[in-house]
């Protein structure tokens, strides 16, 4: 997506967005195109969101997608591209180097290897060389490859692929230190974690007559959009039947197959839940979740503990958070078994350290200034204000690998000091011959 003059927004992995025709300072209505270059629908829900918003407060927004928005706002278009676009996965060293953030590799882990901003020395060995690794495939094969695409689709282009790659006003993160660690960002990233989670709404009553009538609590299993439970295989589903059944808990699972069989009595079984708003409900004590990064929000947002049951990507990373953080417990797929399940749900409802750390976290959270959805229209506005708002950028965008690492610089002095290395061994070789030969004479 090119503009002349155009502002440059990204949602990572989910989102491009041009601001267009701005002819004032003003920011009302503005004209906002908004690409959602994936398939998946969770990752969906996080663009459609913060562009609803900006929809909803006057902006005429216009959005390629691939999903219809069922409450749209008048002022809200869509292309609808069904079967034609495809996941745009944004991974971090893509983000990052859209704005200049650094990622040290000694406290920044990957985002698919599953660890934590605290590794042991081989672990950080292991982070390095896979990031190093990933540098060169995105520098080398990569960036050519766009550049490539980008010279096809627009072949007269008012700003080259390096230009518009350096023309990236804004990224709002969906991200939150509560969820994680700290991390050093230039002021033109902003985290907006959470801004997917609307305001709670009543429960439907049959699931509020379920939650309300659990005197010793409720138990919310839900494994995501894309890995579903009927999926699983007969001997995992037994377990939970199995382990559910003994519970003084009632169980809330999402299940996509309302023919499961044998169902417990204290199991409520649907196909689709509304996830939020159960989770906002007192009465819930613990999430099992395969642990994607918006149930995880939504999960500490409420302040409930969490099992996960991690199956790829980045949940590996946001269960070991979990972990870290002291608000939740690891059960790994391939070794699921009653006693592991037993065990994990005993240990969480009998030990309330999870819960007191989650409700710490959740306060982390909400302790802010200013909401997710606030922060995002907020730094959107700004960037419109001050047209593209260049006082932002940092840089280092205008920096390759080399100079951005200084490893021009230490090349140079690493070989000025072998120079006067070799010169002083030469001098010092030199020196001893000349002193033999005198001995000898």
């Amino acid at each position: 997506m090119v503009s002349r003059g155009g502002l440059q927004v990204a949602l990572p992995a989910l989102l491009i967005v041009a601001l267009l025709s701005l002819h004032s300072t003003s920011t009302e209505g503005a004209n906002i195109l908004g690409v959602l270059p994936t398939w998946a629908k969770s990752h969906y829900v996080i663009g459609v969101e913060y562009l609803r918003l900006l929809a909803e407060i006057g902006h005429n927004v216009t959005v390629v997608t691939p999903f219809e928005l069922a409450d749209a706002p008048e002022n809200y278009h869509e292309i609808v591209m069904d079967g034609i676009l495809d996941a745009s996965q944004g991974s971090n060293i893509w983000t990052n180097g859209l704005v200049g953030t650094p990622a040290p590799y000694s406290h920044v882990a990957h985002l698919m290897l599953g660890l934590t901003d605290r590794m042991l020395f081989w672990e950080r060995m292991y982070n390095m060389l896979v990031g190093v690794g990933e540098q060169l495939y995105y520098d080398f094969r990569y960036l050519p490859k766009q550049k490539r695409y980008y010279e096809k689709a627009f072949p007269q282009p008012k700003l080259t692929f390096e230009q518009q790659m350096r023309n990236v006003s804004l990224i709002l993160l969906n991200q939150h230190f509560s969820l994680g660690s700290a991390r050093p960002y230039p002021p033109n990233m902003v985290e907006v974690g959470g801004i997917h989670i609307r305001k709670v709404k009543p429960l439907p009553s049959d699931l509020k007559r379920f939650i309300e009538e659990a005197h010793h609590g409720v138990i919310y299993f839900c494994m995501g959009s894309h890995i579903q439970s009927k999926h699983f295989p007969q001997e995992k589903r037994n377990a939970f039947i199995e382990v559910f059944a003994q519970l003084k808990q009632r169980v809330l699972w999402k299940y996509e197959d309302n023919a499961i069989l044998n169902t417990p009595s204290n199991v409520l079984i649907q196909a689709w839940m509304p996830q939020n708003d159960i989770l906002a409900h007192p009465n819930v004590v613990i999430f099992i979740s395969h642990g994607g990064l918006l149930g995880t929000m939504e999960a500490l947002f409420h302040g409930k503990p969490i099992i996960g049951i991690p199956i790829f990507g980045d949940q590996m990373t946001n269960v070991e958070n979990a972990i870290r953080s002291g608000y939740g417990l690891k059960l790994d797929y391939d070794d699921l078994n009653k006693d592991r399940i037993r065990e994990a749900i005993d240990i969480m409802l009998n030990d309330r350290t999870y819960a007191s750390k989650a409700s710490q976290h959740s306060r982390w959270f909400h302790d802010k200034p200013m909401t997710a959805t606030e922060n995002a229209v907020f730094w959107t506005e700004y960037v419109i204000r001050h047209r593209g708002a260049p006082q932002l950028r940092s840089p280092a965008v205008a920096l390759n690998f080399l100079q951005y690492h200084s490893l021009d610089i230490l090349t140079v002095v690493v070989i000025f000091i072998s120079v006067i290395l070799v010169l002083t061994v030469m001098l010092c070789n030199v020196c001893f011959r000349s002193k033999k030969k005198l001995k000898n004479n």
